[in-house]
């Protein structure tokens, strides 16, 4: 799976899991719906700086927003994964 296929994967689980409308979250993050929607459907990617929004809004870490859902899990909770992925 391609980096924006899991950024667009995590950021629609995320914002489910917070229950935010995609509206709403374009909104927190400063961005249009439009470009929420792209990010979503992984036609676009955000550059850094609104990377880092996303995160800030989900209270993450940048990367892991761009991990899969495991190894960012495993990240989070400070498990070192067996791929060299995690820092």
């Amino acid at each position: 799976m391609e980096t924006k296929e899991i950024f667009a994967q995590r950021i629609v689980e995320l914002r489910t899991e917070k229950g935010l409308g995609q509206s709403h979250l374009a909104a927190l993050v400063g961005v249009s719906k439009t470009s929420a929607n792209l990010y979503e459907s992984a036609s676009s990617v955000p550059d850094i700086q609104v990377l880092a929004r996303y995160a800030k809004v989900y209270r993450i870490e940048d990367i892991s927003l761009v991990l899969s859902t495991n190894i960012a899990e495993a990240h989070f909770h400070g498990v070192k994964c067996a791929s060299r992925c995690c820092f």
